[in-house]
């Protein structure tokens, strides 16, 4: 009796979990709590200036795209790119609430082409330190799939603005094809890349578009500097 009380409890807090962290979330931005422990989250302070234009591709809940939208001020912006649903919605609470005005978002994914992809999705705690809510969900892009139900877009196709000062990757193993649908920028803006290290080949495409390479100690991205 107590154990199926318990499930269905669980179930209504589920339904209504991404409703509770968009305002767990909104608190930790405003006790400043809201953050990465990535090196690189760190090092944004050194890499965006104000009026620098940026992308966050792979935004999560936007952790990497509202420091990028502070630090960029009213004067400059960010494209910011989310394909999962429940946290694009996340998302878009927080950059409506907390940002500047200077964030576009995109509820797609991003690779070498336009065109209609298969999302393998999966569960993992939002927070290590707080696993309550326990509804986020991972994504990979699955090239095996059948079921093509989220928009993929090669960003070079779109008429972006320059210069693109920086750009961070993190799409759990799709970055490859994600820096193949950037190239023209890549090639035109020379921007800052903070890449998820998933793939060699990410590092031995951008060294030949010209690109310096670092990894800082214990970090899963590559730092690329042109």
């Amino acid at each position: 009796m107590i154990d199926g009380c318990f499930r269905i409890l669980k179930k209504l807090f589920r339904k209504r979990s991404w409703e509770l962290s968009r305002y767990y979330f909104s608190i930790q931005y405003r006790r400043g709590l809201f953050v990465s422990y990535e090196e690189e989250y760190r090092q944004l302070d050194d890499f965006i200036l104000p009026g620098m234009l940026c992308m966050d591709i792979g935004a999560n809940v936007g952790r990497f795209t509202l420091k990028m939208a502070d630090l960029c001020g009213p004067e400059g912006h960010v494209f910011s790119f989310e394909p999962v649903p429940e946290i694009f919605d996340t998302l878009s609470y927080l950059v409506r609430r907390h940002s500047q005005n200077n964030v576009s978002l995109f509820n797609t994914a991003c690779g070498e082409k336009t065109e209609m992809v298969s999302l393998e999705r999966g569960v993992y705690p939002l927070d290590q330190k707080e696993i309550i809510f326990d509804t986020l969900t991972a994504s990979k892009i699955d090239p095996n799939g059948d079921r093509k139900t989220t928009l993929s877009l090669r960003i070079d196709e779109l008429t972006v603005p320059a210069p693109i000062g920086l750009i961070k990757i993190d799409v759990e193993g799709y970055e490859l094809k994600t820096l193949q649908g950037l190239e023209k920028i890549i090639r035109r803006d020379k921007p800052i890349l903070i890449v998820e290290n998933n793939d060699p080949r990410c590092s031995t495409l951008l060294k030949q578009l010209g690109y310096s390479i670092r990894i800082g100690s214990g970090s899963r991205n590559i730092v690329a500097i042109c």
